[in-house]
């Protein structure tokens, strides 16, 4: 037995048809008939029965059929993880890395850096999108890291996790809304206002889980508008359209049309944490996910500081 022999038997059974199976490998009617023959012949069962002109799997055959997509899905893993641990090795292929439209990707710049001194030849790649692209693509494999609220992760059983920081949420409003005038505000003084929050199809968890603060800090949330992106999201303040629930300190916004102030007595935190894929043992892989970690146990809190003031000082986004 072997994979080749295996994909034949797969093709021959999803087509119902050994003239068609062996058209699509290139291979002969024949040769075909005589692949399938040597299976049942080496397992010494019955894998088809014929009805008016269509194969059909037996019991057996339907057994077979499920083993062997298993094991060629294991061996198309296993052949691509092989390949890029080579890559990865020797320097010749790449780590993409999932972060959220509305985070600033400045200290990431400043952690690639880092790891270019030891891989120069490894190209990491940032990837921006919402928390349900985040999602699926971590889910789908074509991300090896992401970094976005714990929520946004959990259930996914392909990936580890780690919480790196906790991020308590603040009020984004216009700079012309009667509240901007506060530094701070309360949980009474934001149960009527109008909220801005990201359409739940594109936010992923985030939708309920920011109502279920909400409802928490003992208000069920006035939302008047649902935006398709971060980047709509505070457009949206910056517009005066509403309010909008968003990290108080590492936000990205237009400091020249909108204001973050402090919930004093609120619920909301975001926990910021890291995920990777399972089984990504690769030492260059490991070693940014080290790095990152690093990062935020010893200098998160400094560049959060010098990211804060330099928002202040230029007034821009």
């Amino acid at each position: 037995m072997n994979i080749m022999r295996m994909q034949y038997f797969v093709d021959v059974a999803r087509m119902e048809n050994v003239t068609k199976a062996a058209q699509q490998n290139y291979i002969s009617q024949t040769a075909m008939s005589q692949q399938i023959a040597n299976i049942e012949n080496e397992l010494e069962v019955k894998l088809f029965t014929r009805e008016k002109g269509r194969l059909h799997l037996t019991q057996a055959g339907q057994t077979f059929y499920e083993g062997c997509l298993k094991m060629l899905k294991l061996y198309q893993d296993v052949t691509r993880e092989t390949k890029e641990a080579w890559d990865l090795q020797y320097g010749l292929g790449q780590i993409v890395i999932g972060i959220l439209t509305s985070s600033t990707v400045e200290y990431l710049e400043i952690i690639r850096e880092q790891f270019n001194e030891k891989y120069p030849d490894i190209h990491i790649k940032f990837s921006q999108g919402s928390f349900r692209e985040l999602r699926c693509q971590m889910e789908q494999g074509e991300l090896d890291i992401a970094i976005c609220p714990d929520f946004n992760l959990k259930g996914i059983p392909t990936i580890d996790t780690r919480v790196l920081a906790h991020e308590k949420m603040g009020l984004l409003v216009n700079k012309k809304h009667p509240l901007a005038k506060k530094k701070c505000v309360t949980v009474k003084d934001i149960k009527k206002e109008k909220i801005i929050m990201t359409e739940p199809r594109w936010a992923g968890g985030s939708y309920e889980q920011m109502r279920l603060c909400c409802q928490e800090d003992g208000f069920e949330p006035n939302i008047v508008e649902e935006a398709s992106s971060a980047a709509i999201h505070t457009m949206l303040v910056s517009m005066d359209r509403g309010c909008a629930f968003l990290p108080e300190r590492i936000a990205v916004y237009d400091h020249r049309k909108c204001v973050m102030l402090h919930l004093t007595d609120s619920k909301q935190i975001s926990h910021v944490s890291i995920g990777w894929k399972k089984k990504k043992e690769h030492t260059p892989l490991y070693y940014f996910i080290q790095l990152v970690c690093s990062f935020y146990e010893n200098d998160y809190e400094k560049w959060v500081r010098q990211y804060m003031k330099a928002g202040r000082s230029e007034g821009g986004t």
